[in-house]
């Protein structure tokens, strides 16, 4: 359960809450409201195991391991041109999509970390390029510099535009549930 390729659905945080109300709930083995948590409890964990294939002769072994075909095909002329116009950044997190996003399958624990890591990179993404955007403003006046001056003003503005509308977009999937992050950021705002 605490590996980081476990196929079990919640982090070792949420199975230590589960198994102390399981305790908790020893002694109200009569009462229907308990009957009914601990009910909801092991439907959710078979039906995590009707998706992972619990029992079956290809079972998924690792969350990482794909067992369904997948038909789409990506363009890598595509792939390449926005990893070298990110500057590989597209790559790195197409790469750890693919790490958390397999068979239409996430785990909201490693989504969570994910979505945390990435509005942390904006935020400091932003931050950074900020202070050498206003350094900028002494050069301008410097004649044989403003071609370059123009030019890294502008990628420096650019990132900052970039890194606050993800911001903007991505925040409120921070602290959403498991339904709430398969859904789009525009389907949340609307």
């Amino acid at each position: 359960m605490t590996s980081r390729f476990s196929t079990f659905p919640y982090s070792a945080q949420e199975c230590k809450a589960f198994l102390g109300l399981l305790r908790t709930s020893q002694d109200l083995i009569s009462d229907g409201h308990m009957t009914c948590v601990i009910a909801r409890l092991w439907s959710l964990v078979f039906n995590h195991r009707l998706m992972t294939h619990y029992g079956e002769q290809y079972a998924r072994l690792s969350r990482d391991q794909a067992l369904l075909v997948d038909l789409t095909q990506e363009s890598r002329a595509l792939a390449a041109v926005t990893s070298l116009l990110s500057f590989g950044a597209s790559e790195r997190y197409r790469n750890r999509l693919d790490d958390i996003f397999t068979d239409n399958l996430v785990y909201a624990h490693q989504w969570q970390l994910f979505i945390s890591g990435c509005l942390r990179e904006w935020r400091e993404s932003s931050y950074l390029c900020f202070m050498p955007l206003l350094l900028h403003i002494p050069f301008v006046f410097v004649s044989s510099s403003i071609p370059l001056t123009v030019t890294s003003g502008v990628c420096l503005g650019t990132s900052i535009i970039s890194s606050t509308l993800l911001l903007h977009c991505h925040e409120a999937l921070e602290d959403a549930t498991a339904t709430q992050h398969l859904l789009s950021p525009l389907q949340q705002f609307s």
